[in-house]
C-alpha cells in the first residue's frame, strides 16, 4: 500500500508518465475486493485484475479510499492540461489534484478566470453543480457582467444530466458511497464524476450496487432551478449596486440573466425596470443640478419603496415652469410602466393601480407642496397627461383636498377644485352615471372644504379631513364649541344673523349627519344664554312644539336659578324668556311660580329661587320638617285666610303638606278664641277627609254657636274605636231638647228586649254600633224616614258617604264587640241582604241596606265569619249558640255568599276582559248552586264548566287565566260553602292542576272541532259545528274568529320566577303554579297543534272551493307555528304526524328531503285550490293526493301526469300558474348550472335581463361579462315548466309561455334590485331544456318565436344564437315585410320584448352598415304588421287614441333617439303613423317623429292614458288576448318619461 501511496504523492515531469504512475497504482489497488465481496461484474478483467482473497477490514477501506484518489488524480489530469491549453505544469496539478471541483472553481473565479471555470464546469458538472452559485458570487464586483454571460448560459443548459466520461470503476459504488459517509470523507464523495453519480444514486437505494450505464441517469445531478437562478441574479446585481455604486453594471447583470432564461422570471425583469428607473431619476438629478443633497439611495432600498413612494421620488425632482413637459416626458412613462406590469410593488410582485399610486403620491405631495399640486391638477385639466379620466382626476383632487392640513390655504384648494370640475365637464368619455357620481364626489368634498373654512373662520381651527371624518357627536360638538366663542363676546343681532347662516352652510354642507333642527335647536340654545330673547323667538318658531318648549324651560331655569334673590335681575330675563312660550302649560307654570315667590315676598318672605327650589324639593320627598321650621320662623302666617295659606302652600310646593298647616291654624285661631275661623278651617279640612283633625272638630263641636252635626259625623267616621261611644254620647245629648226623635227607635229597642240584662246591655251595644254604621255608610235611616232628623243628621250623613272604605272597617271594627249571633245577623244585613236584627216599633219606617261594593262585602262577611269560627272552638260558646236557637240557614247562606265573592273576586283576576268575566261570573254561580241542588256530575265533566270554558276560549281568555279560572270554578263547586283558596295554591296541587288541565284540554278540542266544521261548510257537517254561545250553527266568519281567538288565548305564557323566595310559602306556590300552568299551555298547544294537523291530513281534494279554502287557511296556520300562532314555540317531535300519513309507524325516521304531514296537505290543498274553479275533475282524474306532495321528485311526477291529461291550453296555463304562485316556495332550488365564462361570455352580447345590463353600456355596444361565473339554481319543478312550455307550442300559444316566463322573472328581478347583494334568480328550465323549448319553438311558430321565448329565459348564450340565426333566416330571404309577418308570427311579442327589455340590438342594427339597416326596417314593419292585425294591440287604451302599437313604435323611436339614429327613428315613426311614400322626405320625416314623441310624452293625453292602462294591467284587468301583461305594463309605465327625454335630446342636435 505504501507503493500506492506514492504514486499519489509522485510529479513526474510529463504527462504521460505522472498518467504512467497512476495506472500503476491503480495495478496495486486492484487486488482488494470492493465492499460487497466482488468487482462488479461488468468490470474489465484488465482494468480490475483477478480476484483475490480480501484484506483486513481497515486496511481494505483504506485501499480503497486510494484507489478512488487515483482515480480522482487520473480525471485531474486531463483537467489540468485543459485548462493549461495542452500544457504540462506539475505545480498546478499538484494544487488541483486532491482539491475539490467547487475549490478549484471558487479559486478561478475570484481570480477572474471565468473560461477556466467554464471548463472546469464542462469537464466536473456533478461535482461542480451543487455549488456553482457560490463559484459565481466568488467573481470580483470589478468584473464585467457581460463576462458572466457564457458561464449563466452554461449553468442554465445544464438541465438534463450528461453521460459520464467513462465506465464507473467498481469502487465508484453506492456501497463505497456509503462507507464515506459513515466515515465522514465527504471530500471523496465528489472525487470523480462516476462516484458523484453512484453516491446520488444510493441516496434513493438501500442496494449497496453501483449505478452502472454510461449516462450516469439523474443520480447526482442537482443544477439550480431557473428560479433560484434568477434569485442569485438579482441579489448580486443589487449587491453589486450598493458595494460598487456600479449601477450600469449591475443592470448589465439584469439584462444577461434575463437573457439567459429568456425572460420567463418576472423577478429579473422587474427588478431590472426599477433600475432603469432609478438610472433615469439619478440623471434627471444631475440635469437638474440639484446639488443640494447627495444621492444615497442603491437599487436595493429603490426596489422596497412602494410605487406611490417611487412616484414621490420623481415628482420630488418636478417643478418650475416645465410642468405639463415633465409629466408627459417623466410621469406618464412611469405609470405606463406601473400599469402595463413592468414595474412592480416592492417584493411582492403585485401590480398596482397606475391611478390609485398617483393618488397617493400626489396626497403626500400635497401636505408639503400644495401650491404645486395644485398647478399639476390645472395642467391635467387643460391638457391631461396622467389622469385616465376626468373621473379618476376628481378622485385626486378629493384626496389631496382631505390630505392637505393647512387651514390658511382655502384659494387654492377652490382652485384646484374648480379645476376638477372644468375637466369633467370638459370629459365626453364618461358615461352619464360616472360623470354624475365625480360631480358628486366634488360636491361632497367642496362641502368639507366650505364647512372647514367656514369653522377656520370662527376661530376653530379645522382641517378639510377633520369635517369628513367627524361623526354625529364630534359634528355637534364642534357646533357647540362654535356657538361657545360666539356667545362669549358682545354681538349684534345681524352678527348673529351671519353666524346663523354660517351654522346653516357647515350643516348643509359639511355635517350633513346634523339635522337643521338639531342645528336650529343649539343656534337658539346660544341665543338664550347671551340673552337675545327676541331674535330667538323667530328662530323658535319652526322648531317642533315639544322641542321649543324643553329648550326655553331649561334655559329659563337655569337664569332664574341663578338669581340671588327675587329682586335679581335675573328673575326679570326668566320671566321674559318663559314668555317665549305663551300657549305652553309648563311655561305658564313657571310663571306662576315665580308670581307665587313675588307673592310671598310681600307676605314678607323674601327667599331666592334657588332655596324655594329646595323646598319643593323637600315637600316632594315628604319631608315634614320643612314646613315646622318655616311656620317657627314667620308665625305670623298662621293668622292667614286659607285661600292664603293655599298660595303659600302652592308656592313653596307644600301642596301635599297644606292640611297640615290648615289644622296648625285652626288650632290657633280656636286658642285664640276665633270660633269661625277655626269652624271654616275645620270645614275645608272635613272637605279634604283628613283625619288627624278629628279631635279638634270634635272639640269645637262642643260649642253650641257652630253647627256641629257635620263635625260630629266628621269626628264619628275618624276617631278610633275606644272614642265611639263617648262621641256618639255627645251627639245624643246635643241632640237632646231638640224635637227629634230618631234616638226613640233605639229605646223602643230597648223596650222590646225581654232578654236578661246582659242581653238588653248587648242589644243597646248592638243599636248603637249599628247606628254608627248606619250613618258613616249613608243609609236611608228612620232620621231620614220620619222627617224629625235634624239637617245636622243629613249632613253628616251626606258626609260620611264619601268615606265608604273607612266606614267598611269600622264596621269590621264593631262586629269584634258583639256576640257570634249578633255579628252574623248583622253581617247578613249589611252584605248578604238580610233583615235588620233592630227590633223596630210596628208600623214605623224600616232600615233598608244599601249594596255596597263586593270587595267591600267580602271584607264584612270575612270579618262575621271569622268571629263565628273562633267561637265555635269553644265548648261554652257552642253552648251559647245553641241556647239562642239561632238558625243555621243564616251562617250557611253567608258561608255561601264569602265562598262566591272569593270565587268572584279571583275570576275577575283570571279574566281581564268584561265579557269573559260575566261568562266566569254566570257559571259560578250555576255551578254552586248546582252543587247547592245535588247535581251529581263531577266538576270535570259538567256541562256548565265546559261549556264557560269554550266561551272563554272563543272569546280570547288567557290560557293561564282560563287554567286558573278552571281550578277555581271546580273547587267551588266541589265545596260550595268553603272559599275556594288563592289561585296559585290551587294550581300548585297536583291533582287540582291535572283536573284543570283535562278540563281545559277537553273544552278547546270541543271548541276546535265545531270552528273546522263550519269553516268546510258541507251541508252534513253543519249539525257538528254549532255555536259556543247559543248553541246555533256557526257561520264560517264567525268560526274563522272563533278558532284564531282560541289561538290567541294560547299565546300568553305565565311569568315563571327562576329562583322563587323560599322562606315565603307564597312565593314557593306561586312558583309552582305558574310551571304547572306552563306545563298545561304546552300540552294545550300539542292538543290543537295534533288536532288541526289530522283534520288538514284528511283532507283529499273533494268538498268544492269552500272546503278547500278552509283547509288552505288551517295549513297556513299549521305553517305559521313560531311567527305568528304561537311565537317562538314549535311542535314536539312526538306531535308531528309522520310523513308517510297516520298509518305509518311514527318511530320510523323520516326521509330526508320529505315532508311533514301538514306540509304535504298544505301543496296538495294549494294545487287544488288553484284548480277548483276551471278544472275541478283534475285531482280526482289523475288520482292525486296529498302524498303526491312528499317530495320534489313525487310533486314532480305528480303534475307530470295534470300536464299529460290537459285538453287544451288553458289547462296548462293553470298548470304554469300554479307552479308560479302555489307551488314557487314548495322546495328549495334544484342543483345549480354554471354561466358561460371565457371567450363564450365575450361574445355575449347587450342580449341580457334588465337587472344585469341596466347602467352597463350604452345603446349598441357589446356588455363585457363578469370576470368569474355565478352558479345560477333551477327551478326545482323545472321538467314541469318544460314540458308545459312544450306543449303549449302545439296549439299555438305563444302568448301564454311568454307571459308565464315573463311573470316568472318580473318578481325575481324586482327582488335582485332591491337586495344590496342580489343572490343568483332561479332558471324556469336547466340549457338542455331551454335549447329543446326553442327548438319546438322554432319547428312550430319559427324563429321569431323562438328568439322571443329566448329573451325571457337566463341562458345568454341560446339567445344570442337564437337572436343570429332570426337574423340569418330574415337576410336569406328575399322576402318583403308582408311575408315575413306572415312566415314569422312571433314579431310583433318579440319587438314589444325587445323595445322594453333588450333595447340595444335595435340601436346596434340601426348603426350598422347599410344591409343592416335595411333588415331593421323589414323587421320593424314586420312586426308593426302583426300588432296592426291584433285586436290587443289596436285596442285604445283609455279615453285618448294610444293603442298598445304606437307605444311600442314610440318606444323603439325613442330608443334609436337615444342612439342618434335618426333616420331609423323616423323611419319607425312613418311606419306607424301611415306617412305616404311621397312624402318620406327628411324634412317631413323629422317633424312626424317630433310628433310622434310629443304625443307620448309626460303631460299628454297619452302619458294619462298609459297611466290609466298600467293600473289595469296591474290589478289584473288586461284588455282582451293582450299578450305579455307584464312587459306591456312594464313599457307604458316608463313611456312619457323615454319619449320627454328623446325629445329633449332631438331637440338639442336639431339645434346644433
Amino acid at each position: 500500500m505504501e507503493e500506492a501511496e506514492a504514486c499519489l504523492m509522485r510529479l513526474e515531469g510529463t504527462a504521460e508518465a505522472q498518467r504512467a504512475a497512476l495506472q500503476h497504482g491503480l495495478q496495486l489497488t486492484s487486488t482488494v475486493r470492493g465492499p460487497a465481496g466482488q468487482p462488479p461484474a461488468d468490470a474489465p478483467p484488465g482494468e480490475h485484475g483477478s480476484a483475490q482473497p480480501s484484506a483486513g477490514g481497515d486496511a481494505a477501506a483504506a485501499v480503497r479510499r486510494q484507489r478512488l484518489r487515483l482515480l480522482q488524480h487520473l480525471e485531474r489530469l486531463d483537467t489540468a492540461i485543459m485548462l493549461m491549453n495542452g500544457a504540462w505544469r506539475p505545480p498546478a496539478f499538484a494544487a488541483l489534484r486532491d482539491c475539490t471541483a467547487a475549490e478549484a472553481a471558487g479559486a478561478l473565479a475570484a481570480a477572474g478566470r471565468l473560461p477556466a471555470v467554464l471548463v472546469l464546469l464542462a469537464r466536473h458538472p456533478r461535482a461542480l453543480l451543487p455549488s456553482i452559485l457560490d463559484v459565481l458570487s466568488a467573481v470580483p464586483e470589478t468584473v464585467d457582467a457581460k463576462q458572466l454571460a457564457p458561464l449563466l448560459r452554461q449553468v442554465a443548459s445544464l438541465r438534463k444530466p450528461s453521460p459520464l466520461p467513462r465506465e464507473p470503476d467498481w469502487v465508484e459504488s453506492a456501497a463505497t458511497a456509503a462507507e464515506l459517509r459513515e466515515a465522514g470523507q465527504y471530500a471523496l464523495l465528489l472525487a470523480t464524476e462516476p462516484m458523484c453519480a453512484a453516491s446520488g444514486a444510493g441516496r434513493g437505494s438501500s442496494s449497496g450496487g453501483s449505478s452502472g450505464g454510461t449516462s450516469g441517469g439523474a443520480a447526482g445531478w442537482h443544477p439550480p432551478t431557473e428560479r433560484q437562478l434568477a434569485a442569485w441574479v438579482c441579489e448580486r446585481a443589487q449587491q453589486l449596486d450598493a458595494t460598487t455604486g456600479q449601477l450600469p453594471n449591475a443592470l448589465a447583470l439584469l439584462e444577461a440573466g434575463g437573457a439567459t432564461l429568456h425572460y420567463g422570471q418576472p423577478s429579473i425583469s422587474a427588478l431590472l425596470v426599477l433600475g432603469q428607473e432609478l438610472l433615469s431619476l439619478i440623471k434627471l438629478v444631475t440635469s437638474r443640478g440639484d446639488g443640494s443633497s447627495t444621492w444615497h439611495m442603491d437599487l436595493r432600498q429603490y426596489a422596497a419603496l412602494s410605487p406611490a413612494q417611487r412616484l414621490s421620488l420623481l415628482l420630488g425632482l418636478l417643478g418650475g415652469d416645465s410642468l405639463a413637459d415633465d409629466l408627459a416626458l417623466h410621469v406618464a412613462p412611469f405609470l405606463a410602466r406601473l400599469g402595463s406590469g413592468g414595474s412592480r410593488s416592492g417584493q411582492d410582485g403585485e401590480t398596482a393601480d397606475p391611478q390609485v399610486v398617483l393618488r397617493q403620491a400626489l396626497e403626500a405631495e400635497s401636505v408639503t407642496r400644495l401650491g404645486w399640486v395644485v398647478r399639476l391638477i390645472q395642467s391635467e385639466a387643460r391638457q391631461p397627461a396622467v389622469f385616465s379620466d376626468a373621473a379618476q382626476l376628481a378622485k385626486t383632487v378629493g384626496a389631496c383636498c382631505y390630505a392637505c392640513q393647512a387651514t390658511d390655504a382655502w384659494e387654492l384648494l377652490n382652485s384646484m377644485l374648480s379645476a376638477a370640475r372644468d375637466a369633467l365637464r370638459a370629459d365626453h368619455s364618461l358615461g352619464r352615471d360616472e360623470q354624475e357620481a365625480a360631480a358628486e364626489g366634488l360636491a361632497a368634498v367642496r362641502g368639507h372644504v366650505t364647512a372647514a373654512r367656514l369653522l377656520t373662520k370662527h376661530g376653530l381651527t379645522t382641517p378639510v379631513s377633520t369635517v369628513r371624518d367627524a361623526d354625529r357627536a364630534a359634528a355637534l360638538r364642534l357646533l357647540r364649541t362654535l356657538l361657545a366663542r360666539v356667545s362669549r363676546t358682545k354681538n349684534t343681532e345681524s352678527r348673529w344673523v351671519e353666524v346663523w347662516m354660517d351654522a346653516r352652510s357647515i350643516q348643509e354642507h359639511g355635517f350633513g349627519q346634523l339635522s337643521e333642527e338639531e342645528v336650529r335647536t343649539e343656534f337658539c340654545r346660544a341665543l338664550l344664554r347671551a340673552g337675545q330673547y327676541r331674535l330667538c323667538s323667530s328662530y323658535l318658531k319652526p322648531l317642533r312644539p315639544e322641542a321649543a318648549e324643553q329648550l326655553v324651560l331649561a334655559a329659563g331655569r337655569e337664569v332664574y336659578l341663578s338669581a340671588s334673590s327675587m329682586t335679581d335681575r335675573a328673575v326679570k330675563q326668566a320671566k321674559e324668556c318663559f314668555s317665549l312660550l305663551p300657549a305652553s302649560a309648563a311655561a305658564r307654570e313657571q310663571l306662576a311660580g315665580i308670581a307665587a315667590a313675588e307673592q310671598l315676598q310681600k307676605l314678607g318672605l323674601d327667599l331666592p329661587p334657588l332655596q324655594l327650589q329646595q323646598l319643593h324639593a323637600q315637600a316632594a320627598a315628604g319631608d315634614t320638617q320643612a314646613l315646622e321650621q318655616l311656620l317657627a320662623e314667620h308665625p305670623k302666617l298662621l293668622a292667614a285666610d286659607s285661600g292664603t295659606l293655599g298660595q303659600l302652600a302652592a308656592a313653596l310646593g307644600l301642596e301635599q303638606q297644606q292640611q297640615p298647616l290648615l289644622l296648625r291654624a285652626a288650632a290657633a285661631a280656636h286658642a285664640a278664641g276665633e270660633l269661625r275661623r277655626a269652624e271654616s278651617l275645620l270645614r275645608v279640612l272635613v272637605e279634604h277627609r283628613y283625619r288627624p283633625a278629628w279631635q279638634l272638630a270634635a272639640t269645637v263641636s262642643q260649642d253650641a254657636r257652630c253647627r256641629r252635626g257635620e263635625l260630629l259625623a266628621f269626628a264619628l267616621a275618624s276617631a278610633p274605636a275606644d272614642q265611639l261611644l263617648a262621641l256618639l254620647l255627645q251627639w245624643q245629648a246635643a241632640d237632646s231638647g231638640q224635637g227629634s226623635d230618631c234616638w226613640g227607635l233605639f229605646s223602643a229597642a230597648d223596650a222590646a228586649a225581654d232578654s236578661p240584662d246582659g242581653w238588653a246591655e248587648q242589644q243597646r251595644w248592638l243599636a248603637r254600633q249599628l247606628r254608627l254604621h248606619l250613618i258613616a255608610l249613608g243609609r236611608s235611616s228612620a232620621c231620614g224616614g220620619t222627617g224629625g232628623g235634624s239637617g245636622d243628621a243629613r249632613g253628616s250623613e251626606a258626609c260620611s258617604s264619601r268615606d265608604a272604605a273607612d266606614a267598611v272597617q269600622l264596621c269590621q271594627e264593631c262586629l269584634g264587640h258583639m256576640s257570634p249571633m249578633h255579628a252574623a245577623a248583622a253581617a247578613a244585613f249589611a252584605a248578604a241582604k238580610g233583615p235588620c236584627p233592630l227590633v223596630l216599633p210596628p208600623g214605623g219606617p224600616q232600615l233598608a241596606a244599601r249594596t255596597l261594593p263586593e270587595e267591600q262585602q267580602l271584607a264584612i262577611l270575612g270579618s262575621a265569619l271569622d268571629i263565628v269560627a273562633s267561637a265555635e272552638a269553644s265548648a261554652d260558646a257552642v253552648a251559647a249558640l245553641e241556647a239562642d236557637a239561632a238558625p243555621g240557614e243564616l251562617l250557611t247562606q253567608l258561608r255561601q255568599r264569602h265562598a262566591l265573592l272569593s270565587a268572584l273576586a279571583s275570576l275577575a283576576a283570571c279574566c281581564p276582559a268584561p265579557a269573559q268575566q260575566r261568562a266566569a261570573r254566570a257559571a259560578a254561580a250555576a255551578l254552586q248552586q248546582a252543587a247547592q241542588d245535588g247535581d251529581s256530575s263531577s266538576a270535570a265533566s259538567s256541562p256548565l264548566l265546559a261549556h264557560c270554558l269554550q266561551q272563554l276560549l272563543t272569546a280570547g281568555c288567557p290560557a293561564p287565566g282560563v287554567l286558573q279560572a278552571t281550578a277555581m270554578l271546580q273547587a267551588l263547586q266541589q265545596q260550595p260553602e268553603q272559599a275556594p283558596p288563592d289561585v296559585h295554591a290551587a294550581l300548585a296541587a297536583p291533582a287540582a292542576a291535572a283536573a284543570a288541565q283535562q278540563a281545559v284540554g277537553s273544552a278547546a278540542e270541543a271548541a276546535v272541532a265545531p270552528a273546522l266544521h263550519a269553516m268546510s261548510g258541507s251541508a252534513e257537517q253543519n249539525a257538528a259545528g254549532q255555536s259556543a254561545t247559543d248553541g246555533q250553527p256557526l257561520s264560517a266568519g264567525d268560526a274563522v274568529q272563533n278558532l284564531f281567538a282560541l289561538l290567541r288565548s294560547l299565546h300568553h305564557l305565565p311569568e315563571t320566577s327562576s329562583s322563587p323566595a323560599l322562606d315565603k310559602p307564597s312565593a314557593v306556590a306561586e312558583a309552582a303554579a305558574a310551571d304547572a300552568a306552563a306545563e298545561a299551555v304546552g300540552t294545550l298547544r300539542v292538543r290543537v297543534w295534533q288536532q288541526l294537523q289530522q283534520h288538514a291530513a284528511q283532507y283529499d281534494g273533494s268538498g268544492g272551493a269552500a272546503a278547500t279554502e278552509a283547509h288552505l287557511q288551517v295549513l297556513e296556520l299549521l305553517g305559521s307555528i313560531g311567527t305568528t300562532m304561537w311565537p317562538g314555540w314549535s311542535p314536539p317531535a312526538a306531535a308531528l304526524l309522520p310523513s308517510g300519513g297516520s298509518d305509518s309507524n311514527p318511530s320510523e325516521p323520516a326521509q330526508p328531503g320529505m315532508l311533514s304531514s301538514h306540509q304535504r296537505a298544505l301543496l296538495f290543498t294549494r294545487t287544488a285550490a288553484v284548480l277548483a274553479q276551471e278544472w275541478p275533475t283534475a285531482l280526482q282524474q289523475c288520482r292525486l293526493s296529498a302524498a303526491d306532495f312528499g317530495s320534489a321528485e313525487a310533486a314532480e311526477a305528480a303534475l307530470l301526469q295534470l300536464a299529460a291529461a290537459a285538453e287544451g291550453p288553458q289547462h296548462l296555463r293553470l298548470l304554469l300558474h300554479l307552479l308560479q304562485e302555489g307551488l314557487a316556495d314548495a322546495f328549495p332550488p334544484a342543483a345549480a348550472e354554471p354561466e358561460p365564462t371565457g371567450a363564450l361570455a365575450a361574445t355575449d352580447v347587450a342580449l341580457q335581463p334588465p337587472a344585469a345590463a341596466e347602467n352597463k353600456a350604452a345603446a349598441g355596444q357589446v356588455l363585457p361579462e363578469a370576470a368569474a361565473s355565478r352558479q345560477q339554481p333551477v327551478a326545482p319543478l323545472h321538467r314541469v315548466w318544460a314540458s308545459s312550455l312544450r306543449m303549449l307550442l302545439p296549439f299555438g300559444d305563444l302568448d301564454g309561455a311568454l307571459a308565464a316566463l315573463e311573470q316568472h322573472s318580473a318578481p325575481q328581478e324586482q327582488q335582485q334590485q332591491q337586495a344590496q347583494q342580489p343572490a343568483p334568480a332561479a332558471a324556469p328550465l336547466t340549457e338542455e331544456e331551454a335549447a329543446a323549448l326553442l327548438e319546438a319553438a322554432d319547428a312550430t311558430q319559427g324563429a321569431a318565436a323562438a328568439a322571443a321565448l329566448a329573451l325571457l329565459l337566463p341562458n345568454r348564450r341560446l339567445c344570442r344564437a337564437r337572436w343570429q340565426q332570426l337574423l340569418q333566416a330574415c337576410s336569406s330571404g328575399a322576402t318583403g315585410a308582408a311575408d315575413l309577418a306572415a312566415a314569422l308570427p312571433g314579431l310583433s311579442s318579440l319587438l314589444l320584448l325587445l323595445v322594453q327589455q333588450q333595447q340595444a340590438p335595435l340601436a346596434e342594427l340601426a348603426a350598422d352598415q347599410h344591409a343592416q339597416q335595411q333588415l331593421l326596417k323589414v323587421l320593424l314593419a314586420a312586426a308593426l304588421q302583426q300588432q296592426a292585425a291584433a285586436q290587443a294591440y289596436c285596442t285604445p287604451l283609455g279615453s285618448s287614441a294610444l293603442t298598445l302599437r304606437m307605444a311600442v313604435a314610440a318606444a323603439a323611436a325613442a330608443q334609436l333617439v337615444e342612439a342618434r339614429q335618426y333616420t331609423a327613428a323616423a323611419w319607425v315613426a312613418m311606419q306607424v303613423s301611415g306617412t305616404p311614400r311621397l312624402l318620406r322626405v327628411l324634412d317631413n320625416a323629422t317633424r312626424v317623429l317630433q310628433q310622434l314623441l310629443r304625443s307620448c310624452a309626460a303631460g299628454s293625453p297619452a302619458a294619462a292614458a298609459a297611466a290609466a292602462a298600467v293600473r289595469k294591467l296591474d290589478s289584473g284587468a288586461a284588455p282582451p288576448g293582450l299578450a305579455l301583461p307584464h312587459t306591456a305594463a312594464a313599457l307604458l309605465r316608463g313611456l312619457p318619461e323615454r319619449c320627454a327625454a328623446a325629445l329633449a335630446r332631438m331637440n338639442a342636435d336639431l339645434q346644433l
